[in-house]
């Protein structure tokens, strides 16, 4: 089986895109380690696969302190933002960021990586993956988002209708290159755990 997890939220304020800026964690993220923890059984033992930023690599290593070594793979990074990484939305030319809203598949006034381009970086490496182990990756939304339209045939143009909140863990079972099965895995009692958190999980998902 195969397990996505997207990291919890990093420290950074709203408004901002970050892509592939390499950001810390917000504090309060231990509820989630917890929850994953008490409510999914994952198997005895398992690949454990990050992207080297340190909001995904460092939860990683705390949410499975027993599972080492924790393999960095630079396929699991996210969307590269070129020149509009760590800039406010806000901020950025109005035309270009209309221009890539109406076509984010395949647009990259940014000049960093297109939606496109990361679907094709990841889909090579899924689609190299040996499927038959037992492997855990923790990346990023817009990570799971493409290899969910991967296997499940989602036009891209769609990738944004499937919601991955931070924290967020996806089981895969796979029978075959054409044939999985996709289970959203429970793992917050969102009254109980936000009020917990207390770091606007909610706000920022």
């Amino acid at each position: 089986m195969i397990y996505l997890i997207r990291h919890p939220q990093p420290a950074i304020e709203k408004g901002i895109c970050y892509g592939q800026s390499d950001l810390a964690l917000r504090s309060g993220y231990q509820v989630i380690i917890d929850n994953i923890q008490a409510t999914i059984s994952f198997p005895p033992s398992f690949l454990l696969w990050t992207c080297p930023l340190k909001r995904c690599n460092e939860f990683a290593k705390e949410l499975f302190p027993n599972i080492r070594p924790v393999l960095i793979k630079k396929e699991l990074l996210d969307m590269d933002f070129g020149k509009w990484e760590m800039q406010k939305w806000s901020g950025i030319d109005t035309d270009d960021l209309k221009s890539w809203i109406e076509d984010f598949v395949h647009q990259n006034p940014y000049q960093g990586e297109s939606f496109l381009d990361l679907y094709q970086r990841v889909s090579v490496f899924w689609d190299a993956m040996n499927k038959e182990k037992d492997i855990v990756m923790v990346t990023h939304d817009n990570v799971i988002r493409c290899i969910l339209c991967r296997i499940l045939s989602i036009p891209l143009s769609r990738a944004f209708s499937l919601f991955i909140p931070f924290g967020n863990v996806i089981r895969i079972h796979s029978f075959n290159s054409d044939n999985y099965k996709i289970e959203f895995l429970p793992v917050f009692n969102y009254k109980r755990d936000i009020i917990e958190m207390n770091y606007g999980l909610v706000e920022n998902l």
